[in-house]
């Protein structure tokens, strides 16, 4: 349908306005339900504080945005080997203001927030965006009658909220540009996908590297592009944890994908845990309907044999799920301040439908069962390559607990880290 309506080759006000709104189009999952979120008052509260207090950017060479969750020590899960190389430094970090830790201080490493100038520019938007009301009503027409022609439904997304967003993403744009230009950095390496500061970045001629943080799939459709257009909106590298998330998906022509691998998960292969016999984790996602965790709770009704542990996302209220864990012996919930990975890497089967914790249990040596819920798609590449076994319901999965398979290649999902000097000649190359 892309290449039928010609979506990536059309622009409004000069931007390739699609890549923009393309995501909106596939929700693996459903939707969150709003108990299971965690309370938000707490960091709007922070984040307004934060847009009053952030630290001026001053200069620097690179300009990391770092993960929002931090390890032990304030350090970035993802970019601490980039942070230890001093040739690449001065660094200026710019947390997101979601983030709840900040990165510890060290020399050479100022640290400020991202969405600096990000309400002034929003306003902005919202003042400005009727100007771009005529052009995306008309573009809207076009895209509604080519999409109703070949799938018989109207277009999802409204001229309205697509004029809107786009205004938002130009204001911010602009003001980012300007803000990355007066530092002088030369690269830009970020840990989420964020077109405003991808094309900022690029615009004041800097190199754009997004690194890894989460599962990168063919349903992705922030970074999977059949055919591999060329996408203006898109960082020059994209480096993952393996060689599966590089082959999986198809990168934009104008993007090279290398594997870098994954510090921590090589450092918990080097413990080299011993899985306790019988034991299995039920780890969650986001968004998802509730039904994982009855799942959980019938795997535990069904095989008392075994010991079920059901970890919630870290950004799901575990309050929620004390309130509906029915008394059983063999079920417990897995606090946040729980080591995750080590709980993981001790268990003997993993449990789940999208989260990335399923592609990490299988590096460690976990037998992996995917439950046929929405978004186990995500999954298809692992079942198909018979890493992990898929189960239609519960039933099916508490059949599988003795025989679900092992990956013969857990290095293919997770390889041994590169080194510093590996990653300064992936940037020396561009």
């Amino acid at each position: 349908m892309e290449r039928e309506l010609g979506l990536l080759e059309r622009t409004v006000a000069g931007v390739q306005y699609w890549p923009l709104f393309r995501g909106d189009l596939y929700r693996p999952g459903g939707e969150a339900p709003a108990q299971g979120l965690r309370d938000r008052a707490d960091l709007l509260i922070r984040a307004q504080a934060r847009r009053l207090t952030s630290p001026a950017w001053g200069e620097a060479r690179t300009i990391v945005v770092p993960f929002h969750r931090k390890l032990a020590e304030g350090r970035d899960p993802f970019t601490e080997t980039l942070l230890s190389q001093p040739a690449l430094g001065p660094f200026l970090a710019l947390e997101l203001l979601i983030a709840r830790e900040r990165l510890a201080p060290r020399p050479g490493l100022a640290v400020s927030f991202l969405e600096q100038g990000a309400l002034k520019s929003a306003i902005e938007a919202v003042a400005r965006h009727g100007e771009l009301m005529g052009a995306m009503t008309k573009e809207h027409a076009e895209l509604d009658a080519g999409w109703t022609q070949l799938t018989g439904a109207p277009f999802p997304l409204s001229a309205r909220r697509m004029a809107l967003r786009l205004a938002r993403f130009k204001s911010w744009t602009a003001e980012l540009r300007g803000r990355f230009a007066a530092t002088g950095a030369r690269r830009l390496i970020t840990t989420f996908h964020l077109p405003p500061a991808i094309a900022a970045a690029k615009a004041a001629g800097m190199e754009v590297v997004e690194v890894q943080h989460g599962a990168i799939t063919p349903q992705d459709l922030q970074h999977h592009y059949p055919g591999r257009p060329r996408v203006a909106i898109f960082p020059d590298q994209l480096w993952t944890f393996g060689r599966y998330w590089s082959e999986s998906i198809e990168a934009p022509a104008n993007c090279r994908a290398a594997a870098v691998g994954s510090a921590r998960i090589e450092a918990m292969r080097r413990e080299g845990l011993s899985k306790t016999p019988r034991t299995a984790l039920v780890s969650s996602h986001l968004p998802n309907d509730g039904r994982l965790f009855e799942a959980a709770v019938e795997l535990a009704r069904t095989r008392a044999d075994w010991t079920f542990t059901f970890r919630p996302h870290p950004e799901e209220d575990l309050a929620e799920y004390r309130r509906r864990l029915p008394p059983l012996a063999n079920l417990r919930l897995s606090p946040a301040e729980e080591d995750g990975l080590r709980l993981l890497a001790s268990r003997e089967v993993h449990i789940g439908v999208r989260s990335t914790m399923l592609f990490e249990g299988m590096a460690l040596g976990a037998r992996t069962i995917v439950l046929g819920l929405p978004g186990a798609e995500m999954l298809a590449g692992a079942v198909q390559a018979g890493d992990a076994s898929l189960a239609a319901s519960a039933a099916e999965a508490a059949a599988m607990l003795d025989s679900a398979p092992r990956a013969e290649d857990g290095e293919r999902y997770f390889s041994p880290p590169a080194t510093g000097d590996e990653l300064l000649s992936l940037l020396a190359r561009g």
